[in-house]
């Protein structure tokens, strides 16, 4: 034989050689074993979307669902059939995935959403004492079950030869053209009716529809949520550091000995006339009405029906007629800061978002930011009664400096079964029977009427529960205001709205009472009386500012005039004189 021959056959079984040690890699107990636990690690990371899509399979949009069941299967398919290419580097980043799924799992059933940006910017926040107490608060097979990717993990990891091939590379490059079409298309930017891209706001613009549904898929929408973290950030720093260096000038209240502590109370919406308080034919504040020290302002309205222009109006000096959360002040939380007080902010809503990031931009004026929730007024998370806790321990803080305090509430919003424990379920069905409350639908009047009833209710023990910390304290002399941002339509006329955001008496229509300390009260007789004479006085959200700094004792230059409930001759608020007049429905219509 030749010896060209002789190689040539040499060649050949070298080739079959590297043939076979390719397929046959492994010994057979590991191979029957890797199969399986790979595909149990990707099953794994399928199920915070199937737990979000049976969950909230009535609030889902049919589109909705499909892009976050469909690119999620699509990317674990993607993930499993790269796994012949690089093994290790594709067992490692599911493991993970499987571990951060289990959680995203437990968040879901919790709080009806998946981890998005207000989460990320909360634990980004937490300190190490709260983060001990979550964890310590975790149930133990949530903990025991953090460690089946760790085995299937284990299970799966390759030998040091590559794996059987598991999929054509053709059919693994139509699945990452695929995948990527359907989480670009869901993504895109939202365009206007005239088909123009929006153009780039002060703060982000609301996700919503698919650009919403991507966020929420998990593994995909891990990228969107961490791009969305850094976008609402990036617009949040901005305009921290726009007024962290802006000076009011104040000229601070006299000393009397007192330790004074201030509390505003920004609720959420919650209209006025119904309020037992108020004279509304339900009881809906028994423990307020009790009291016999509380003045509500029955007759309060704001210009704007929606938080990120209403409440900014209200803790600031923006003009009302400014259509834009962004402006160039800082808040009344820096005017307490220049005159001496130590100040916090304790917030029920979110961090970031649309809705939440211009007040955000207020809050972080504050020495002290607490952000109680991890989801935002959209999904079911704590109740308002967290913030007793909060504002008793910085009552009884060792350092008794004088304090001005900021609760911001969730208070009434939609869905309303979501802000009362069940205990304060009194009026009766709050949701139909095996269903949700939708509320667009005027057959669910009645039953939205009472779940919004029962939110009232809670608010009226949530504010005695506040009234009750301050007013333990004999020698501290305190006050709370309060008042809701805007109110809400429920079907009121034949207009038939619902919601908010709508210019209407009902949405512009705020609940707000003040309550002065009996000490504070002895001090300041004459504003108290000031405060009383004004229960039944046409008044605007846009008075507050001034009102906090009177009932203070500050003054502060460039302050509108007579802009004031406390001002002798109060100004006629003309932005809301039309508001109270009843809305007429044509002939015919009820």
């Amino acid at each position: 034989m030749s010896c060209i021959g002789m190689l040539q056959i040499h060649s050949s079984r070298l080739h079959c050689m590297s043939i076979d040690s390719f397929y046959i890699d492994a010994p057979p107990r590991r191979s029957y074993v890797r199969l399986p636990s790979l595909i149990g690690l990707a099953s794994v990371c399928a199920l915070p979307s199937l737990t979000l899509a049976l969950k909230k399979a009535q609030s889902l949009e049919w589109d909705q669902t499909t892009v976050i069941l469909s690119s999620t299967f699509l990317s674990l398919f993607v993930l499993t059939a790269a796994y012949s290419r690089l093994p290790r580097l594709i067992v490692t980043v599911l493991t993970i995935l499987a571990i951060i799924g289990i959680g995203e799992v437990a968040f879901i059933r919790e709080y009806g959403w998946t981890f998005d940006a207000n989460s990320i910017s909360l634990l980004l926040e937490t300190n190490r004492a709260e983060a001990s107490d979550f964890f310590s608060s975790l149930p133990s097979f949530l903990l025991l079950s953090f460690t089946l990717p760790a085995i299937l993990g284990y299970l799966a990891w390759p030998e040091s030869r590559a794996y059987n091939r598991l999929w054509r590379p053709r059919l693994l490059v139509y699945s990452v053209i695929t995948w990527i079409a359907i989480t670009c298309i869901a993504g895109l930017p939202t365009m206007d009716n005239s088909g123009a891209q929006a153009s780039t706001p002060v703060f982000p613009m609301e996700k919503r529809g698919q650009d919403k549904a991507i966020e929420a898929t998990y593994p995909t929408g891990l990228p969107w949520v961490i791009y969305s973290f850094l976008n609402e950030r990036r617009a949040l720093v901005s305009a921290i550091s726009r007024d962290k260096d802006f000076r009011f000038t104040v000229h601070p209240p006299v000393t009397n000995g007192h330790r004074r502590f201030y509390v505003l109370v920004i609720g959420e919406t919650s209209r006025a006339d119904h309020w037992g308080l108020n004279g509304y034919q339900r009881d809906t504040t028994p423990e307020l009405s009790q009291r016999g020290d509380v003045v509500s302002f029955k007759r309060m309205y704001t210009p704007w029906p929606f938080t990120r222009l209403a409440v900014p109006l209200m803790i600031s000096r923006k003009p009302s007629t400014i259509a834009s959360p962004a402006f160039a002040e800082a808040s009344i939380v820096t005017v307490f800061k220049q005159a001496g007080f130590r100040t916090s902010w304790i917030s029920l809503q979110a961090p970031v978002g649309f809705h939440d990031s211009p007040i955000s931009t207020y809050a972080y004026e504050s020495d002290d930011v607490r952000f109680l929730n991890p989801v935002d007024y959209r999904y079911e998370g704590k109740h308002d009664d967290a913030a007793v806790a909060e504002l008793r321990q910085l009552i009884d803080a060792p350092n008794q400096k004088d304090n001005f305090v900021v609760i911001h509430t969730l208070g009434s919003h939609f869905r309303y079964t979501d802000r009362y424990p069940r205990t304060f379920a009194k009026f009766t069905p709050d949701d139909p029977n095996g269903t949700q409350a939708q509320l667009f639908n005027r057959n669910d009047k009645q039953v939205l009427i009472n779940g919004y009833d029962n939110t009232i209710l809670f608010t009226d023990h949530v504010l005695s529960s506040l009234i009750n910390e301050l007013a333990r304290h004999e020698n501290m002399e305190s006050w709370l205001l309060y008042s809701s941002d805007h109110g809400e339509a429920l079907f009121d006329d034949c207009r038939m709205q619902s919601g908010h955001g709508q210019f209407s008496k009902a949405t512009q229509h705020p609940a707000a009472l003040f309550w002065p300390s009996p000490l504070y009260k002895k001090l300041n007789q004459d504003k108290v009386s000031l405060m009383q004479s004004r229960r039944d006085m046409l008044a605007s959200t846009d008075m507050f500012f001034e009102t906090m700094t009177d009932l203070a004792g500050i003054t502060v230059d460039g302050n509108r005039p007579n802009n004031s409930l406390l001002s002798v001759h109060p100004r006629l608020p003309n932005e809301i004189e039309q508001v109270e007049v009843d809305f007429k429905c044509p002939a015919g219509k009820l």
